[in-house]
């Protein structure tokens, strides 16, 4: 059975059967769940089933969102059997961080674009 709370605030989900692996996933933004993933996962009840906790980020870092995410799952009943982040394509900056950025001197060979804007990687390093 799957259970989407990304959509809209669907009340308080049991999980009773005993064999049941949740799976629960959240973005990252600035290395935190967003409070309203935080306050959504709060709703779920678990009695001992398995569950896994996945954060997604953008490039960027995940600092302690997993941990945020592992702590609400296993206060809410769950025992937590596996824990990951993963990255993913940006939702606002798709062309950011899916090509090669070598770092290399500006306009030399192996420079790749980031965008029709002109800015080569090189640019954007500090």
């Amino acid at each position: 059975m799957a259970h989407d709370l990304t959509v809209h605030d669907i009340g308080r989900i049991d999980i009773e059967d005993a064999d049941d692996i949740v799976v629960f996933v959240a973005p990252v933004y600035a290395g935190r769940v967003p409070a309203l993933a935080a306050e959504r996962f709060l709703t779920v009840n678990g009695h001992g089933q398995k569950a896994v906790a996945i954060a997604v980020y953008g490039n960027r870092d995940y600092d302690d969102a997993l941990v945020e995410m592992c702590d609400i799952i296993s206060a809410r009943g769950f025992k937590l059997i596996a824990a990951g982040a993963f990255i993913a394509q940006h939702c606002i900056f798709p062309k950011v961080a899916t090509d090669p950025m070598p770092r290399t001197r500006k306009n030399s060979p192996g420079t790749h674009r980031l965008s029709t804007n002109g800015l080569s990687a090189t640019d954007c390093l500090i």
